[in-house]
């Protein structure tokens, strides 16, 4: 809730569901979704904010902890590897190259949704490169082994 509406000082409180049953623990359709200020960069709408309101004063809230997730995480980590043997007659001495490589299709992992009711951007989640997630990554090695 991102305030003690419940008064009891343990800041546990969540939001209340307004909105029709059978969407309660869904990912709003992208029509419908909202909570991305427009002073807030990669910003992308997920939670279809108007099925949410602030419970009544005394009260917790009827939303759960983890009932609505986040938009899925993938990505692709590959590595090549090369053994050569320059010397044929000293087969005990080869060298190893090495090319490793992190989220390969530099896809942009987008965080879980704000759920914080009183901050401008509830609903919304926030990524793309260099925010949340590692830009592609590749390394280069040579390895002598004797």
């Amino acid at each position: 809730m991102g305030t003690d509406i419940s008064q009891t000082g343990n800041n546990g409180d969540r939001v209340d569901y307004k909105g029709p049953a059978d969407q309660f623990g869904e990912t709003a359709a992208p029509s419908q979704r909202g909570g991305c200020p427009s002073t807030v960069k990669h910003c992308k709408p997920w939670l279809n904010t108007t099925l949410f309101a602030a419970p009544a004063a005394g009260t917790y809230g009827n939303s759960g902890k983890g009932n609505w997730t986040g938009p899925n995480l993938w990505d692709v980590d590959t590595g090549l590897l090369k053994v050569f043997t320059p010397m044929p007659s000293h087969e005990n001495i080869n060298f190893q190259f090495r090319s490793e490589f992190f989220n390969l299709f530099n896809h942009p992992q987008w965080a879980d949704p704000n759920v914080n009711f009183s901050n401008a951007a509830f609903g919304s989640t926030r990524g793309g490169i260099g925010t949340n997630a590692d830009y592609r990554i590749i390394q280069l090695a040579l390895k002598m082994n004797f």
